[in-house]
């Protein structure tokens, strides 16, 4: 099945929380329908202030006017590719003793990532920072020349893991942890909602 491919950006509120695969409540993700997988692509994540916790829903990628109203400069976000994380947790579930027999499905690898990113898999990993930004007035932190597949070896979509890594004094609450699996798909609306489990053909 073919699925339509979209060109992103993302964002991290202030009191977003972990959700279903790739994104959760609080990243808004701002996409434009492509056919052909890009080699590239600019993710942008948005900071903004709530006064109240948002209720969790699964994210459709696309624009959202409901999500806090104010911009929130000076907030640093790095970006680690995990690719490798991944496709091993696929391979393997490093919580239990069976060994390559047991592996996750990708919606468990990534909530693993999110939820138990370790010193541990930094060091065995060698996973380094590949980029750092900080948002600007406009609450954004642009990343660009993101690149969706490895260039050798298998040549596997990548996989980023994004983390707020400094904010301001007077910000309470740091954005969650951000998975995010290329290609990212055109999530498919109807009534005006997104099920968080289908995708346009």
């Amino acid at each position: 099945m073919n699925k339509k491919m979209m060109t992103m950006g993302m964002s991290a509120l202030l009191l977003a929380t972990v959700g279903l695969g790739s994104f959760g409540n609080g990243k808004l993700v701002h996409a434009e329908e492509v056919t052909e997988k890009p080699s590239e692509v600019t993710i942008t994540l948005h900071k903004k202030a709530f006064t109240t916790v948002p209720e969790e829903r699964p994210n459709s990628g696309l624009v959202s006017d409901d999500f806090g109203n104010e911009n929130l400069p000076g907030v640093d976000f790095e970006m680690f590719d995990v690719t490798d994380v991944y496709y091993n947790l696929l391979k393997d579930d490093p919580r239990t003793t069976d060994i390559d027999d047991d592996g996750l499905e990708p919606a468990a690898a990534i909530a693993l990532i999110q939820s138990d990113h370790t010193v541990a898999w930094f060091v065995s990993y060698g996973i380094e920072s590949i980029d750092k930004q900080t948002t600007g007035e406009n609450g954004e932190a642009v990343f660009e020349k993101v690149q969706v597949t490895e260039t050798t070896g298998e040549l596997r979509d990548k996989v980023y893991l994004f983390l707020e890594t400094y904010s301001p004094a007077h910000i309470s609450r740091i954005a969650s942890p951000m998975v995010v699996m290329m290609p990212v798909m055109m999530p498919d609306i109807i009534g005006g909602v997104w099920d968080g489990t289908s995708w346009k053909d």
